[in-house]
C-alpha cells in the first residue's frame, strides 16, 4: 500500500465501511459479553475483520485498529491512561490476526472465499479460526494484563474465551460475507420459494422451542443440513448464521439450555454448538458442491469428448475416403505395372516364339517346291500310264514309261515325297504346339481360380522360352505325383516365367536349371534351381522389393520378383531363395493345394 492509495477516496471509504462494521458488529456482541471481563462468546467483529481484509486487502486494516480501539476503550474507564494504551494494543492484535489470516487463506487454498472444497474448508476452520485466532487473544490477554486491567488469575479464563469468541465469531460472519466475493447470482423463483418455506419452517421451530421452553436446540441442525444440500454455501451459510444468532439470543432471553454452574463451561458448550453448526454447514454444503462441480466438469468433459469423437469420426470418414481414392489409385497403378511387366515379359516371348514359329513355317516352306517337283515327275509317269489304248502297241508303251520312270529315278522320287511330306507334318506340329503352349501360358480367365496341372503349366513356359536357353542350358524336369492345385492359371504363369527367366538370364554360359516338384501335405512345392551366378546376400535381402534389379539399365524393370511376390501372397503361399555366389540360386516357390477364401 502506497501513499497514493492513502489519498485515494477508495481506500478512506473501504476503511470507513470496515469501521462502521466492524464498531457495530463489537456493540452488538458486547450484548453476550461475560461480566467483569470484557470478552464476549461470539465475537462478529473478528469475523467483520478478516473478510473486509480478504475483500478489499491489507489496505482496509486501518478502519479495524481505530474500530477496535474505540470500542475497547469504550468499554473500559476513559479516564485512565492504561486503557487506551492497553485498547491500542487490542487493536493491533485485531488487525496482525486478520491479515494473517487473509494471508494463509490465499496463500494455501489460492482464493479468497475458500467454501467451496472440502479441503479449502479445512484450512480456514483450523488454519484461520483455531489457529490464527491465538494472535489477538494473546496480544488482547497480555494486554489487559499488562496494564493492569485484569488480575493474574483471569489471565487464562480472559484468553481462552476471547480465542472461543474470536475463532466462533470468525466461522460465523467470514463464510456469510465471503461466499458472496465475485459470486455470479442466478435468480430461481422455485429455489427461492423453497428457501423462503425453510426460513418460515425455522422461525416457527424456534418460536415452540421459546415458548415451550424444552431443550431442543439440536433439532435446528437438520435445517444446517437442508440448506447444505439445497443451495449450496452461499444460503446454506445464512441459514446456520440464522440459526447460531437464534440460539444466543434464546440464551440472552433466559433460555439457559447451555447453562451449568462454571460460566466457562457454559460458554464451551454454547459456543461448541454454534462451531458444530457452521462445520456440519461448511463441510457438508463443500462436499456436495465440489459433487456438482464434478459432475458438471463430467458433463463439460462429457460433450468435449462427444464433440471430440464426432470431429475425429468425421476426420477419419475424410481420412477414409482419401485412403480409398490412394487404395484405388494404387490399385490403378499396381495393375498398371503388373500390365508393363506383362508387355516387357511379352516383348522377350514375342522375339523367341516368332523365332520357333518361324523355323517350324521356313521348314514347311522350304519342302513346299521339291515336294512340288517330285509330285510333278510321278505325275508324269502316271500320265504316261493314262495314254495306254487299244490301238498303241503295249510293248512301246512300256519301254518308254520305263524310260521316262529310270529318267526320274521314280523309287528314289516317292521316298523323298514321303520325307518331305513327314517334314511338313513335324513342322506343323510343332508350330501348332507353340501355339497351344501359348494359349495355356496366356490364359485369360485369371480373375477365375481354376484346378491346373502345374506340370502343363511349367512346360508351356519352357516352350514359349526354348530360343532363350537352346544350345546352352540344359533343363532337368524331376517331376513329382502332383494333384490339380487351385489357382489363378495366368498369374502363376507369370511368376514362372519370371523365376525361369531370370535362372537362364543368371548362366551366361552352358550350364543347368533342374525343375523339382513335390507334395507336402496340404501343399505342393516348385524348386527352380540354377547353376549360375548365385547372389549375395545383401541382393538376396533386395530381390523382391519393388524396382530393385542387377540387370543393366534397359535390360530389366525391377518388377519381376516384386509382383511374383505378392502373387505368391494372393494364392497364401510363400516364395523363398536359397543362393551362394558362384554356387548358382534355388527359388522354392510352396502353395497350398487348395485355396481358402
Amino acid at each position: 500500500m502506497g501513499l497514493s492509495d492513502v489519498k485515494s477516496w477508495r481506500f478512506w471509504l473501504e476503511n470507513i465501511v470496515a469501521g462502521i462494521l466492524y464498531t457495530v458488529s463489537g456493540l452488538i456482541s458486547n450484548i453476550w459479553a461475560v461480566p467483569h471481563d470484557m470478552v464476549a462468546p461470539l465475537w462478529l467483529p473478528s469475523g467483520f475483520a478478516l473478510a473486509t481484509t480478504l475483500w478489499w486487502g491489507y489496505r482496509s486494516t486501518f478502519g479495524v485498529f481505530i474500530a477496535e480501539f474505540i470500542v475497547t476503550a469504550l468499554l473500559g474507564d476513559v479516564t485512565v491512561w492504561q486503557n487506551w494504551v492497553a485498547s491500542a494494543f487490542v487493536g493491533g492484535g485485531a488487525v496482525l490476526q486478520a491479515m494473517i489470516g487473509a494471508w494463509l487463506i490465499q496463500h494455501f487454498t489460492h482464493s479468497r472465499s475458500p467454501f467451496f472444497s472440502v479441503s479449502a474448508v479445512f484450512i480456514f476452520i483450523f488454519g484461520a479460526g483455531l489457529l490464527v485466532c491465538v494472535t489477538s487473544a494473546t496480544i488482547g490477554s497480555l494486554s489487559l494484563l499488562v496494564f493492569g486491567l485484569i488480575k493474574l488469575t483471569d489471565f487464562i479464563p480472559t484468553w481462552y474465551v476471547w480465542w472461543l469468541g474470536d475463532t466462533v465469531g470468525i466461522m460465523v460472519i467470514t463464510p456469510v460475507i465471503m461466499t458472496w466475493y465475485h459470486t455470479e447470482i442466478k435468480f430461481n423463483w422455485k429455489q427461492l420459494c423453497e428457501f423462503v418455506s425453510l426460513l418460515l419452517l425455522l422461525g416457527i421451530t424456534i418460536w415452540m422451542i421459546y415458548v415451550l421452553h424444552y431443550p431442543l436446540t439440536y433439532i435446528l441442525i437438520p435445517f444446517c443440513v437442508w440448506g447444505a444440500v439445497r443451495f449450496g454455501p452461499r444460503l446454506a451459510t445464512i441459514v446456520a448464521f440464522l440459526i447460531a444468532i437464534s440460539v444466543l439470543w434464546l440464551d440472552v432471553h433466559g433460555y439457559k439450555e447451555f447453562l451449568v454452574t462454571n460460566i466457562s463451561t457454559s460458554l464451551l458448550f454454547l459456543q461448541a454448538y454454534v462451531a458444530v453448526i457452521f462445520f456440519t454447514t461448511l463441510i457438508l454444503s463443500a462436499i456436495l458442491n465440489e459433487r456438482k462441480t464434478a459432475q458438471q466438469e463430467l458433463v463439460k468433459v462429457n460433450l468435449e469428448l462427444e464433440e471430440r469423437v464426432t470431429q475425429r469420426t468425421q476426420a477419419l470418414a475424410e481420412k477414409n475416403v482419401a485412403l480409398n481414392t490412394v487404395l484405388d489409385e494404387l490399385k490403378q497403378a499396381e495393375a498398371q505395372l503388373i500390365q508393363a511387366e506383362k508387355m516387357s515379359s511379352l516383348g522377350v516371348l514375342t522375339a523367341g516364339i516368332a523365332h520357333e514359329i518361324n523355323n517350324a513355317v521356313n521348314f514347311i516352306s522350304a519342302n513346299i517346291n521339291p515336294l512340288k517337283n517330285d509330285i510333278e515327275d510321278i505325275m508324269r509317269v502316271l500320265a504316261k500310264y493314262t495314254e495306254i489304248t487299244p490301238g498303241i502297241s503295249l510293248n512301246d508303251k512300256l519301254a518308254e514309261i520305263n524310260k521316262l520312270t529310270n529318267e526320274i529315278d521314280l523309287n528314289y522320287t516317292v521316298d523323298e515325297t514321303r520325307n518331305l511330306l513327314s517334314g511338313m507334318e513335324e513342322g506343323a506340329k510343332r508350330t501348332a504346339g507353340i501355339v497351344k503352349d501359348l494359349r495355356t501360358f496366356s490364359r485369360l480367365d485369371e480373375s477365375e481360380l481354376k484346378h491346373v496341372n502345374i506340370h502343363d503349366n511349367i512346360n508351356s513356359t519352357l516352350t514359349l522360352l526354348h530360343s532363350q536357353y537352346r544350345d546352352k542350358i540344359t533343363i532337368v524336369k524331376n517331376y513329382g505325383d502332383l494333384p490339380p492345385v487351385e489357382c489363378y492359371p495366368g498369374k502363376l504363369n507369370q511368376v514362372l516365367m519370371n523365376i525361369i527367366t531370370n535362372a537362364i538370364h543368371a548362366t551366361p554360359d552352358k550350364g543347368e536349371i533342374t525343375i523339382s516338384t513335390t507334395t507336402k501335405a496340404d501343399k505342393i512345392a516348385i524348386s527352380i534351381r540354377d547353376t549360375g551366378t548365385g547372389m549375395t546376400k545383401e541382393i538376396m535381402a533386395k530381390i523382391f522389393e519393388p524396382f530393385f534389379t542387377t540387370k543393366d539399365v534397359g535390360h530389366g524393370t525391377g518388377l519381376g520378383l516384386s509382383i511374383s511376390y505378392s502373387i505368391i501372397q494372393d494364392h497364401h503361399g510363400s516364395i523363398e531363395v536359397v543362393s551362394e555366389p558362384g554356387k548358382g540360386s534355388e527359388f522354392i516357390i510352396t502353395l497350398p493345394i487348395k485355396q481358402v477364401i
